[in-house]
């Protein structure tokens, strides 16, 4: 689950809480790989869509990708928000997740590449997944 070192679920959530108490030398991979125990696993998502609204690029980045490989819909509003984070790739990857989450593959709003969008192009996207989300699910808590 993480690169030098093994540690247990609870280990991670800690980290994902406070990343400032991960230890030297230790680092999260791209994707952390979801436990198969359902509490382990919904106590590591939530701290999952918790960090990517505060936490350090790094750990935004991490929950953007591996939120996106759990099809579960509580996790759409804060992968919409990620949406407008401030560093493209985190974006990027909240709208991949998006589209894995939602089996569209094509996605509302910006395309890709390598440069960032226009602002009214990833505000139209957060509007057009927020449609989308209430559509499937009229009673999503939407982050603001």
């Amino acid at each position: 689950m993480l690169t030098n070192g093994s540690s247990t679920i609870d280990d991670v959530i800690d980290w994902i809480d406070k990343p400032s108490s991960l230890p030297l030398g230790v680092t999260l991979p791209d994707k952390l790989v979801l436990p198969e125990d359902i509490l382990q696993r919904d106590s590591m998502l939530s701290a999952l869509r918790r960090s990517i609204m505060n936490g350090p690029f790094w750990l935004r980045l991490v929950a953007a990708r591996t939120l996106g490989t759990f099809r579960d819909l509580e996790n759409a509003p804060a992968l919409i928000f990620a949406l407008s984070d401030p560093d493209y790739r985190v974006a990027k990857a909240a709208r991949d997740s998006l589209r894995f989450v939602s089996r569209k593959p094509e996605g509302f709003g910006f395309k890709g590449g390598n440069e960032p969008p226009e602002k009214a192009v990833w505000a139209q996207a957060q509007a057009d997944w927020t449609s989308w989300l209430l559509s499937v699910k009229p009673n999503a808590e939407l982050i603001q």
